[in-house]
C-alpha cells in the first residue's frame, strides 16, 4: 500500500516536472511550441527515465531484500514436544530403542576425577523407566531461567536426577536430531 501511494507520488512528480520543464524553456529561448515542446522531452525524457530506473531498482531491490532475509532467517522448528517423548520413551521399550544414538556413551565421574566411559551397545541395553508413569498424571519437575516459564530452543536438553543427601547425580543428555529427541550421552556424579 505505502508502495504504490509512493509510486503514484512518483509518477505525478515527473509529470508536474515535465510541465515546468517546457515552459522554462519555452521563455528562455523564444522558440515555437513544437520545438520547445520536442527539446524539452528530448533532454528531460532522459533524466526522467534515468529517475524512473533508479526509483523502480530501489523498489525491487527493497523487495528482493526482503526476501532474501526471510529465507536466510533460521526457521522456526516444530521438535516435538520434550515431556511427551519422554513419557513414550519410558513406556515404549521399542520405542526407546530407535531414540537412542548408539553405542552411547556411559560416563563416571567420582569427585573431579573422570573414569574412562563405556561404550553401551544396543543389545547390551537395558530399559530405562525415567518418567514415572505409574501416576496419572505423569509428573515431570521442570526448574526455568526465566520467569516466563519457557526453555531456550537449543535442540538440548539435560535430565537430571540429583539426590541431595547423598550427592549422587544422574544425567541423560537428549538433543534434537531432525525434529527428533535422542538419547546422546549418560553421566553419572559421585562426590
Amino acid at each position: 500500500m505505502v508502495q504504490q501511494r509512493l509510486w503514484f507520488i512518483a509518477l505525478r512528480g515527473l509529470g508536474l516536472f515535465a510541465i515546468l520543464g517546457i515552459n522554462k524553456t519555452k521563455r528562455k529561448t523564444g522558440a515555437s511550441r513544437r520545438q520547445t515542446i520536442a527539446g524539452t522531452v528530448s533532454t528531460n525524457l532522459k533524466k526522467y527515465i534515468y529517475i524512473l530506473v533508479v526509483l523502480l531498482t530501489w523498489s525491487c531491490l527493497g523487495q528482493w531484500n526482503g526476501i532474501e532475509k526471510n529465507e536466510t532467517q533460521p526457521k522456526e522448528t516444530k521438535t516435538e514436544n520434550f515431556k511427551l517423548f519422554l513419557e513414550n520413551f519410558s513406556l515404549n521399550k521399542d520405542f526407546q530403542l530407535s531414540r537412542i544414538q548408539f553405542p552411547i556413551s556411559d560416563c563416571e565421574y567420582i569427585g573431579t576425577y573422570a573414569s574412562p566411559c563405556d561404550e553401551i551397545e544396543k543389545e547390551k541395553w537395558i530399559h530405562l523407566i525415567l518418567v514415572d508413569t505409574t501416576r496419572t498424571p505423569a509428573t515431570i519437575t521442570d526448574i526455568y531461567d526465566n520467569f516466563e516459564l519457557e526453555m531456550k530452543n537449543s535442540g538440548e536438553r539435560v535430565l537430571a536426577f540429583e539426590a541431595t543427601e547423598t550427592n549422587v547425580c544422574r544425567y541423560y543428555f537428549f538433543k534434537a536430531v531432525r525434529e527428533k529427541w535422542f538419547l546422546e550421552k549418560i553421566m553419572t556424579c559421585v562426590d
